[in-house]
This record gives C-alpha cells, sequence and structure tokens, in this order.
C-alpha cells in the first residue's frame, strides 16, 4: 500500500492533493516514507500546468508525528545519523523547491521534523486541535535541517523556547506567534483550503511562479539587490503576453463605466 497518495484536481488548473498515509504510525518520518514523499514532490515539479500543492494527512490525528523513533533508536553512529537526517532534509527541501505554492493542512500532532515541514512550506492552514512542538532535545538530540527557518516567522524568542524546552504548543498559540495564516475549526479546514486554491487558480500562474522564485531570492539578497531583482522580474513579465491577457478584462470593465 501506498504511503503517499496524490490527487490532481482539476483540468485547466490543476492542483495537486498530496495526502500523507502512514496513519497507523502517526505519518512519523521513517527513512523509506520521507523518501516516497520527496519523490512525490519531484515528480510534480514536472507538471508545468500545476497551479499550487497542497499537503494533508489521511488522519485527523497528526499531520506529521516527527522522525520514527524507532530508527533514530537505531542509529548507531555519526555516519548513519548523517544519512538519516539528510534524508529528511532532502524530503522538505524538495516541496521547498517547487516552483508553484506549497500548502500545508494541519489537523492532529506536527512534531519535530514535521514542524520543519511545515515551516517550509508557503501557505499555512491549521486546525483548532492542532499541536505543535520540536521535542528533540528531549530525546537526546537537537532540532536541525529547517528548524532554522523559524525564527524567521517566530523571532528568535519563540523559537528559543520552542527548541530548548521541547514543550508544544497549541494551535491558538502557533497563530499568536505567526506560525500559521489561518486557524480554523476543523470543519472548516476543506472550506479554507478552497478559497486559497481557488484564488490560486484565478491568478496569473507565469507571475504566481515568478513571484514565489522572487521571494526565495529576497531571502539571502540585500535590500538593494532584493529591489533590483524585483526590477528585474517585473520587465521579464512583459517578456510574454500573459499581463496583456489578465489587464485585458480590467480594461474591458472600466471601458464601461
Amino acid at each position: 500500500m501506498s504511503l503517499v497518495k496524490v490527487d490532481i484536481r482539476g483540468e485547466t488548473a490543476p492542483v495537486a492533493h498530496v495526502i500523507l498515509n502512514r496513519v497507523a504510525k502517526l505519518n512519523a518520518l521513517s527513512a523509506v516514507f520521507a523518501a516516497e514523499i520527496r519523490d512525490v514532490a519531484l515528480d510534480l515539479k514536472t507538471h508545468t500546468d500545476l497551479r499550487a500543492v497542497v499537503v494533508e494527512s489521511a488522519s485527523d490525528t497528526a499531520f506529521i508525528g516527527g522522525a520514527d523513533v524507532n530508527e533514530l533508536s537505531h542509529l548507531k553512529s555519526p555516519a548513519e545519523g548523517e544519512a538519516f537526517i539528510r534524508g529528511l532534509h532532502e524530503m522538505i527541501a524538495a516541496y521547498r523547491d517547487l516552483p508553484v505554492p506549497v500548502i500545508a493542512v494541519v489537523d492532529g500532532y506536527c512534531i519535530g521534523a514535521g514542524m520543519e515541514f511545515v515551516a517550509a512550506c508557503d501557505i499555512r492552514i491549521i486546525s483548532s486541535r492542532a499541536v505543535f512542538g520540536m521535542p528533540e532535545t528531549k530525546l537526546g538530540i537537537p532540532s536541525v535541517i529547517e528548524a532554522a527557518l523559524l525564527p524567521r516567522l517566530l523571532g528568535w524568542g519563540r523559537t528559543s523556547w520552542l527548541l530548548l524546552t521541547g514543550e508544544n504548543i497549541d494551535a491558538a498559540t502557533a497563530q499568536a506567534w505567526g506560525f500559521s495564516e489561518f486557524l480554523v475549526a476543523p470543519d472548516a479546514l476543506s472550506s479554507t483550503v478552497a478559497k486559497t486554491t481557488d484564488a490560486l487558480r484565478h491568478a496569473a500562474p507565469k507571475a504566481v511562479r515568478d513571484q514565489k522564485a522572487l521571494m526565495r531570492r529576497w531571502e539571502t539578497l540585500s535590500l538593494e539587490a532584493s529591489i533590483e531583482a524585483g526590477v528585474e522580474a517585473f520587465a521579464g513579465a512583459f517578456a510574454t503576453n500573459e499581463p496583456a491577457q489578465y489587464l485585458a478584462p480590467i480594461l474591458a470593465r472600466m471601458a464601461k463605466k
């Protein structure tokens, strides 16, 4: 049985729903499971007409329950530890590097590498029963890889509290700390996701991809260089007919007034 299901919805503006399905193990990340999740992203990257990717769980108990502790217990050397954690990083990076927006939909527990995965996504929609935590210090290891993204979302103080104490936070705290864009009741998750994906379907597809690529560049460029990169991206948009195509109906409505 596949540990990851992929459901591509919509013909003219498709959105891929990646459904994590190792529910008996709370979607804990074994090396094999992480590799399968990664490979799904690598395949989706080749879909040039894709508008967005939604990552969710087949269960309302856990999004990702952290790294598989059984596998962690069998790591006996630095080399084995490095191989395992690089596999998790490659999985997360594959989604962060997708050219279209990635939406994380979190219901239930989202722990350790799960929280790092969510931090790497572009948009986070969580339910009121979501629980987040970075418990690695309680397991004798530091929080690593994409935990480095957390200070950008939470600030250094809150990140320090999470990573050093290993304590969990509830959904309301995650929202108040700026970790999620939307906090909704569990039965409102689907409709909230639909509103976001509908908005992305109506946006100009190349512009969305260009915007995401530009935002990634902003992460490492100085302010001046970021502005110059934006000028280049704006000018490059007019190498296609997309601006004219999307401006036309607006101009038509204005002409009728």
